[in-house]
Order: C-alpha cells, then structure tokens, then sequence
C-alpha cells in the first residue's frame, strides 16, 4: 500500500507542475489544453482512488472484477499514468514551444463575412438537419418511441446513425454565428439566443450528454479566444450551473422518462442535498479511467493480448452500419468489454471505456502509452500555438475551440469515437467557414485591442 501512497503522491506533483508554472509566469489559463488535460486526468486517475480501494465504485460494484493481483494491478495502472503524463508534457511542450524565447508575431485580420452565403448555407444546414432526424425517428417508430428509448440510444439508432447526428448541423450553425457576432466585436442579440436554445433542445433528442458537454464548452472557448479570457471564477459559475443541469437531464432521460419515477437516488433532506447525490454519482459512473485501466493492466497480456493497434483500425469500418458489415473492427471498449465481462456486450450492449491510456496500453504497453500521449500532446501543443499566432481570427477559434472540447472525450472514452464526433461537428464548420469568410484584409497597425491582445496574451 506504501507503493500504491507513493505513486498517488508522484501523480498529483506532477499534474500540479503546469498550474505551478502557470502562477509563476502569471498566466493562469483554466481552459488551455495542458490545464484541461490536468484537471481530466485528476477527475478520472486521482479522485476515484478512496471508493476504488474501498470497492464501492460503480465498476467494482457493477462488473467483474476477478484481479490476479489488485494491488500490483493498481500500482501498475498508476506508474503506467504517470508515464502517459509525461509523454503528454514532452509533446506539448515540442511543438508549443519550439524555439525557447522566440515570440511568434500576432497576425491580426479583420474578418469579411459573406452574409449572403452564410444565411443560405445556415438554412441549407437546418433544413438538412431537421429533415434527416426527422427521418430517423420516423424510421424506429415516431417520436415516443425516441423518447423512451433514450435509455438505450445504442440500441434506438442502430443503423441510423447518419439520421440521428444529422442535427448536429443546428449546433454547427450556432457556433458559426456566435464567431461571427464575437469576431464582430458584439455579441449576438434574443434571436440567436432563442435559436440556440431551440439547437440544443433538438439535439438533446440524441440522448447524449457528451455532445452538450461539448458544444457547450466549444462555446465557452470561443468566446475565451476571440472576445475576452473567461476568468477562473466565472468558469467555477459556469461548471456549478452546468454540472447539475447535465446531470438532471441524464437521470430523466435514463430513469424518469423510462419508468416515470426516480428510484437510484432518493433523498428527504431537499433539493440540495439530491443535487449533490446527483452530480457525485455521474462523476463517480462516468470517470472511472483508474478501475478501467487497471483491470486493462490485470487482464492485458495473460487474457487479453495486446492489440498491435487493432482497435484504431476500426476508424476504417466505423462509418459502416454493423447490419452491413458484422465483422468490421471493434473500437477499444468492444474489445474491452468482451474481454472482461461480455455477458454486458451482449445482452446489454453496455461497454466500458479504457481510456485514452488504457487504449494506447492495450495496443503498445507502457512505451505506447508514452509515445501516443505525446502524439496528443503534441498535437494540442500545434493548436495552441496556432491559436497564439493567429490570434482572434474566426475560423481558427472554431478550429481550436472543437479541438479542446473534445479533449476530455478522449481522456475518459477512447481514440476512435471522440474522433468521428469530432469530425461531424469540424467537417461541416470547415465547409460552412469556407463559404462564408472572404479573404481577409489586414487590420490597421494601431488596432491592437481586444483579439490582437487576446492572440499575444494566451498561453
């Protein structure tokens, strides 16, 4: 158990030193990719240690969990992290940094928006959207069917997947719009307002809180990249707001909408104290990357043998409905799952996901979780450094703020799927960006304000 004490204690020094040089260089930027990647890794590597050990967490109450060896597991899944987080440090640092001292200059534009074009492809957008989820739910049985399958929405939509995403297009259409109106130096007016609200109402439908998560913190840095730094209280607001309406929504879709009543959470001390039961449980049921990859430690090679990247080749066969193409490639938790409980694969199609560390472990081992973490660090270094360079210009705020949201889906899911939602969310921005942004005119050297700062400013 000394061990185990020891490895935690390393952990947590190590994902304090970025908030440590953050404070130090006074530039303390909640929402940049390392500090994100910090506090994910912390919610789902750290936190859940108390309730695993005392194997009341949902995994150790919900699954098999038949260890060789636990504490030698649990060490090992700990040390394996550590590796991962340095391997994410050394690519960030590489490609944010490249030549030490050097400040890259800030190429401020000011951006020349084609309403015309922009309006017509926004209604060509909704009008998409709207018709192809439409379909879909006329195709499982209409919209009460939709409703209560929520439950399962692996289940409801399978094989239509391409009508149910389909909405998706409305949230891209709000987020071009509040570019454009942030970009403008304003922000937008009640009619946006109303329809975002009607956007995000429409893709609630899907049944997933991972793409209002995610929409709603792509929101939240673009605002941050073009307009003004969301500041670290305001952002502490925003989560304690966010949270339990998140939270909300999963148990009336999960549990109220199927059998008409709460029965997992019950509480008679008030609304508080439920709200608290509620938000506790979600994180405990949805950041489990410690027990998941230290039963990927346990089981990979002796059950499972490592997968020599199998599981990132099912980015080849995912676009394939399985009532097409029954043998395409697994994602990780598929394989994860059949290989540790695959009564819940079968009969409830339930999987639990490895992680972005437990993937790269299956796959490679430790030197491919050091290698594939700094492959992400890297990557989200290049973004960084990107956003930096170009300062407050639209098109790269969208770019980077779908980039960065999408971050902790990674860090508690896998690689394939957080990569196909990225992409049907970044693939009809980039094709509505491209017809709406005209080429773009430098602005006078003396406007040096609001985007311009904000572009030499973020770290």
């Amino acid at each position: 158990m000394s061990d185990i004490t020891l490895a935690v204690t390393c952990l947590s020094a190590l994902l304090l030193l970025p908030w440590i040089g953050a404070v130090l260089c006074r530039r303390v930027d909640v929402l940049s990719p390392v500090l994100l990647f910090t506090i994910y890794v912390f919610i789902g590597y750290v936190l859940p240690i108390p309730a695993f050990l005392a194997s009341v967490d949902p995994v150790s109450t919900s699954w098999v969990n038949d260890y060789g060896d636990f504490e030698r597991s649990l060490r090992g899944a700990l040390w394996i992290t550590i590796a991962g987080v340095i391997g994410f440090y050394l690519g960030y640092a590489a490609t944010r940094d490249l030549i030490p001292g050097v400040r890259l200059p800030v190429r401020r534009q000011v951006p020349r928006w084609r309403d015309q074009r922009l309006f017509g492809m926004s209604v060509l957008y909704v009008a998409s959207g709207l018709l192809l989820f439409s379909i879909g739910v006329a195709l499982i049985g209409g919209p009460t069917e939709l409703l209560f399958g929520l439950s399962s929405r692996v289940t409801l939509s399978a094989g239509l997947n391409y009508f149910f995403y389909a909405i998706n297009l409305l949230l891209v259409v709000s987020l071009i719009w509040w570019a454009r109106a942030l970009s403008e130096e304003r922000l937008p007016g009640v009619p946006f307002w109303i329809y975002t609200a009607s956007a995000v109402a429409l893709a609630a439908l899907q049944g997933s809180k991972i793409i209002l998560f995610f929409f709603t913190l792509a929101m939240t840095l673009v605002y941050h990249v073009i307009r003004r730094r969301v500041s670290p209280v305001r952002l502490a607001a925003l989560v304690v707001v966010f949270v339990p309406v998140l939270s909300l929504y999963a148990i009336y879709i999960r549990e109220y909408l199927v059998l008409g009543e709460l029965r997992s959470i019950e509480s008679t001390e008030g609304w508080l104290w439920f709200l608290w039961l509620l938000v506790t449980r979600e994180f405990a049921s949805n950041f489990v990357q410690l027990q998941a990859l230290t039963l990927v430690v346990d089981r990979v090679p002796d059950v499972l043998e490592f997968q020599h990247g199998q599981t990132l080749l099912a980015m080849l066969t995912i676009a394939v409905p399985s009532s097409w193409y029954s043998e395409k490639y697994l994602t990780a938790p598929g394989v994860f799952t059949l290989a540790i409980d695959p009564d819940r694969w079968v009969k409830e199609g339930t999987t639990l996901p490895p992680g972005l560390i437990g993937e790269m472990y299956m796959n490679f081992g430790t030197t491919g979780v050091v290698l594939g973490l700094a492959c992400f660090g890297a990557v989200f270094g290049l973004i960084r450094r990107t956003v930096k360079r170009r300062g407050s210009d639209p098109a790269t705020a969208v770019l980077y703020a779908l980039s960065v949201a999408m971050l902790a889906h990674y860090i508690r899911g896998e690689v394939v799927s957080p990569t196909v939602l990225l992409l049907i969310f970044a693939l009809p921005t980039l094709l509505l960006l491209a017809m709406a942004l005209a080429e773009r005119r430098p602005a006078p050297a003396a406007d040096r304000t609001l985007g311009g700062a904000i572009g030499e400013t973020i770290s």
